[in-house]
């Protein structure tokens, strides 16, 4: 699972030796143990605007009066929820992971994930950023469970949310022991992606 804003940094024969040493892993990052309770708010309550929202910082900086307005409905309703101590999870006998929504895995896991399909629409429906937490529990959950690497992905976090690679990097992602990297975007910087695309197409 790659998104738009992430490239490979190393050739296509090093990244297939790499899965073929690596056999049977799933590679799959999950978030900071230190940040798992309070993440557990995501499947805790019912968003019920997030899909209308989209991202909140996005609706502010455009002004999106209408997006704005759901918001703060949505805040409103979460702070009720909280009051009445409504809690979603606490008829699953499952433990509730988080984690990125970029990932590398085996056609194995990839068949157990669909056939989840009906229990992961009715147990993540109106949750937020549920993409970044129904692999992560189907993940923590199943045998597959025994092995698991990183996702594979170098991400800037101390420079940027996550920080947009330039020119400039181009030694520094080269040299990083991932196989991609992101983010990327050519309206920022267009000779980043000319210049990786040249080092590894092979």
């Amino acid at each position: 699972m790659i998104s738009g804003v992430d490239l490979p940094v190393k050739d296509w024969k090093t990244i297939d030796a790499y899965f073929q040493d690596n056999n049977g892993y799933q590679f799959v990052s999950f978030s900071p143990e230190r940040y798992q309770v309070s993440l557990q708010k995501r499947v805790k309550y019912y968003w019920l605007f997030q899909e209308k929202i989209g991202n909140p910082k996005v609706a502010i900086k455009r002004r999106q009066m209408v997006k704005i307005f759901l918001l703060a409905l949505q805040r409103g309703l979460i702070e009720i929820q909280q009051l009445f101590h409504v809690d979603r999870r606490k008829n699953q006998k499952i433990e509730f992971r988080t984690g990125s929504n970029w990932f590398s895995v085996t056609g194995d896991f990839a068949r157990y994930i669909v056939q989840q399909e009906r229990w992961i629409k009715k147990t993540f429906k109106y949750t937020l950023c549920g993409d970044e937490v129904f692999v992560c529990t189907l993940l923590a959950n199943s045998k597959f469970a025994k092995q698991v690497l990183p996702n594979q992905r170098y991400v800037d976090w101390k420079r940027g949310n996550p920080y947009v690679f330039r020119l400039e990097d181009l030694n520094e992602l080269l040299t990083c022991n991932k196989i991609f990297a992101r983010k990327f975007d050519q309206t920022i910087d267009n000779k980043i992606i000319d210049a990786i695309y040249d080092k590894v197409k092979g």
